[in-house]
């Protein structure tokens, strides 16, 4: 019997290099295909993050929107805070732009009992519904309105046993609230208290933020981040016909105290918060704002129009 014939010489230098260069194409090719696949999911990662930042955003400020005025009508309300009077919305042409706006909280209605003997003077409150229970307390901003005339300022003490609240000048933790004590007029019964929420919603290094008192003592936060810009056209019903003509939307400052606001439309823009070499912005004009071309992130704009139902004409 013939015995077998092994070759033990190995692989030939030819076929090393071939091998070699075959899986160096294959590994290529897999890291390739990973690379691209990893690229794609951060992609999609980061215009996930720019829908979920930009519709939240608009969210926000479209609610507050849909209340600004609730309870206070268009304005123009005494602030004691700034010894001006303010309207109920205001849209301040900065590009970025700057909505402030304030209503009340029906929920939080108190009844006021005896007339103030000046306008300096404590307001009185009926004794069985004291404003502690309700949530008052020193450093809440309050609406006073009877109907006629209206003013909002901060409270610097509450005495329940007396069902007092106080709006001097003094400060509150630290910070002055009222600039001014002396209100539009002595109220009297057959005035109301209410708690008043106030924003104002601006562009900040990048940021959508928002001062939740506006002109009061609480500092402002960063809402949303990676928001490029906001832009609000106003609305205004020249003609009263009680809806908004394609000539009739406006950029610049206008106030539900002096101007017929009857809507806002509403564009915010969001940037991812990744760089993408491989990617520039187009230029895009939003109102009378043309956002750059060239950026290495990825936009995202949204429009919305917002009626004003606590603003309308009547």
């Amino acid at each position: 019997m013939r015995g077998l014939v092994i070759n033990d010489q190995g692989f030939s230098l030819v076929e090393l290099l071939v091998t070699m260069g075959v899986l160096a194409f294959v590994i290529g090719g897999v890291y390739s295909t990973s690379i691209v696949q990893s690229k794609n999911v951060k992609v999609t990662n980061d215009v996930g993050k720019v829908q979920q930042n930009i519709r939240m955003a608009t969210g926000m400020v479209e609610r507050d929107l849909r209340f600004a005025g609730y309870g206070v009508g268009d304005g123009n309300i005494k602030n004691s805070m700034t010894n001006a009077m303010m309207p109920a919305l205001k849209i301040t042409n900065s590009n970025p732009d700057r909505i402030d706006l304030v209503y009340i909280d029906v929920g939080s209605k108190l009844t006021v009992d005896k007339q103030m003997p000046n306008t300096s003077a404590v307001i009185k409150i009926d004794p069985a519904d004291p404003p502690t229970p309700k949530g008052y307390k020193p450093g809440d901003v309050i609406i006073i309105t009877d109907g006629e005339h209206m003013d909002l300022m901060g409270i610097t003490s509450i005495n329940d046993t007396d069902a007092h609240i106080g709006h001097n000048t003094g400060k509150v933790d630290g910070v002055t609230l009222n600039t001014n004590k002396n209100l539009s007029t002595s109220y009297g019964p057959g005035a109301f208290v209410f708690k008043a929420y106030q924003a104002s919603y601006y562009i900040d290094s990048g940021n959508l933020v928002i001062d939740p008192d506006s002109s009061g003592p609480k500092p402002a936060e960063i809402l949303v981040p990676n928001i490029e810009t906001l832009e609000a056209l106003a609305g205004v019903d020249l003609n009263g016909d009680n809806q908004v003509d394609s000539t009739e939307w406006k950029s610049g400052d206008y106030d539900s105290g002096a101007d017929d606001l009857i809507a806002v439309q509403l564009s915010l823009s969001s940037l991812s918060p990744s760089l993408d070499p491989d990617y520039m912005t187009n230029a895009v004009t939003v109102g009378d704002q043309t956002l750059p071309a060239g950026l290495n992130h990825r936009r995202r704009l949204y429009t919305r129009t917002v009626n004003l139902r606590n603003l309308a004409r009547r």
